[in-house]
């Protein structure tokens, strides 16, 4: 859905407001450490979700003796996808997030040098 043009003062051009597209683009295209650093906590989090569904699986497996929902081989997967996912798809972009957003701040520093 697009939005109406704006009229801007006499003499100046007229835009348009924002667009789905035009904030998916600034988002993604940003060079700003707090947008990278939401990113990377949003994209831990994504992740912890699946984890944590991986979890509860294997929990649900584990609520009574003998094989009931997973067999062997797919727990064994679930229980190796599910360290993978939290250890290298949560925790460690979880933290270089807070990295990202806060260590320019606690130093002083207007912004981070990231290549144009």
């Amino acid at each position: 859905m697009a939005y109406p043009a704006v009229k801007g003062a006499p003499g100046e051009a007229a835009h348009e407001a924002p667009t789905t597209r035009a904030f998916l683009v600034k988002w993604i295209a940003t060079t700003n450490h707090k947008d990278i650093g939401i990113l990377y906590i949003v994209f831990a989090f994504a992740f912890f979700v699946l984890g944590g569904i991986l979890a509860m699986f294997m929990r649900t497996e584990l609520a009574a003796p003998g094989p009931t929902l997973l067999t062997e081989d797919t727990y064994s997967r679930f229980f190796s996808t599910h360290g993978t996912t939290m250890i290298f798809l949560f925790i460690i972009p979880v933290f270089v997030g807070f990295g990202n957003y806060f260590v320019p701040l606690m130093i002083g520093a207007k912004d981070m040098a990231y290549p144009r």
